[in-house]
């Protein structure tokens, strides 16, 4: 509701129509995160627009940024970076340190570890694994048998 207050008060009034006066931040980047790993670019750039957090995390410590680098979106890592997400993000996840270079590293997205590199991820070899290290082979999931997102 504050939000909706916020965009009036600024003349905001064509970004109103998009929100209801039940729409929580919490809503918002649930959201968002959700159409990071769909690749839903226009969605994403909508989210952000009406106050979505560009940083915001899941329960189990995911970003948008994680959830583009683990599906491969190379347009979406881009313009999430752009926007201004963390690129060194970490969270624990199945036990292990995970970035999102890592997470895509693990789901053999290599042209996104390359992107994520470039645009400033710290690439720590004891993170970044197989298939790109000569250590095994893609798996359907990021983490092995794990559950896909």
């Amino acid at each position: 509701m504050v939000l909706i207050i916020i965009l009036a008060f600024f003349g905001s009034a064509g970004i109103i129509k998009n929100v209801s006066a039940d729409t929580t931040d919490n809503d918002l980047n649930a959201n968002l995160i959700s159409a990071a790993f769909s690749g839903n670019l226009s969605e994403v750039e909508r989210l952000l627009k009406i106050g979505a957090n560009v940083n915001a995390k899941r329960k189990d410590g995911l970003t948008a940024l994680m959830g583009a680098s683990i599906e491969g979106h190379r347009e979406m890592v881009e313009l999430l970076v752009a926007k201004g997400a963390s690129i060194n993000e970490e969270t624990i996840l199945f036990g292990k340190n995970s970035t999102a270079c890592s997470l895509a590293s693990r789901a053999g997205h290599q042209e996104i570890v390359e992107l994520l590199i470039r645009l400033g991820a710290n690439f720590r070899e004891s993170e970044v694994t197989s298939p790109l290290m000569g250590g095994g082979t893609k798996t359907t999931s990021p983490l092995g048998d794990g559950p896909r997102w």
